[in-house]
């Protein structure tokens, strides 16, 4: 072969870029010095470093971050993170337990919140406040999607937490409230007897009353009982 045809089509294949570790000019790189080389390794060391550094939690803090999201109902999923953050670290912690349920209920995922609930009534079973929740789970579970067992679940609870603390006015209320859900639901459905609709009714006024006598007058109360009674007064 022509010796300029040869050196054509190797300088061609180095544009191409086909043969350019063959034919590029030898680059001579020197050793980095020992300072070069630490400063190299620094990143990699810190990166470690970090991987591996200690945190301390204070759970009681992230427990109270949690709890003023809740009250204040912003940002449910960072009020989630903060609960498991703390039972990540401590899983006898029984009121994040709770906190987490009540955080649950409020994004209407019941199932979640009754796990909760039970976790934190494992922990302490005879807690009237964790009983309370626990109906009220079920009690709003009832109320939008109507499952019987929901029902008597909730009045389950309701009166254990009562057993437990008969002046529990929430529990008292909490149990007023459901029976007049029943009644409003029964009302609804044609093959309700109308005596056993107005009993529900009843209940809830009498579980009113029980409020009102022990604590006095209240004007949300007072409503409560009113709209229960116009209820009967409207079937007779």
């Amino acid at each position: 072969m022509n010796w300029k045809v040869l050196v054509g089509s190797l300088l061609m294949g180095t544009v191409l870029g086909l043969v350019p570790a063959v034919y590029a000019p030898a680059e001579v790189v020197a050793a980095p010095t020992a300072q070069e080389a630490e400063s190299l390794r620094q990143p990699h060391g810190r990166m470690f470093y970090l991987y591996n550094k200690r945190v301390n939690v204070n759970t009681e803090e992230h427990k109270v971050k949690a709890r003023k999201l809740l009250i204040e109902g912003k940002d449910y999923p960072l009020a989630l993170a903060e609960l498991n953050l703390v039972l990540d670290l401590d899983k006898e912690d029984a009121e994040a337990f709770l906190l987490r349920g009540l955080v649950y209920t409020e994004m209407d995922k019941f199932s979640d919140a009754d796990n909760d609930y039970r976790e934190a009534l494992r922990l302490e079973p005879k807690n009237p406040t964790f009983l309370y929740h626990r109906a009220y789970n079920f009690m709003l579970r009832y109320s939008a999607e109507g499952y019987g067992n929901e029902y008597d679940r909730a009045k389950a609870e309701f009166k254990e937490a009562l057993k437990i603390e008969p002046y529990y006015i929430d529990a008292i209320v909490g149990l007023g409230d459901l029976y007049y859900m029943a009644g409003q639901k029964d009302k609804a459905r044609s093959y309700v007897r109308r005596s056993a609709v107005k009993s529900e009714f009843q209940l809830a006024i009498d579980q009113y009353n029980k409020v009102l006598v022990l604590f006095g007058e209240n004007d949300i109360l007072k409503a409560k009982k009113e709209m229960a009674e116009q209820e009967i007064r409207d079937m007779e």
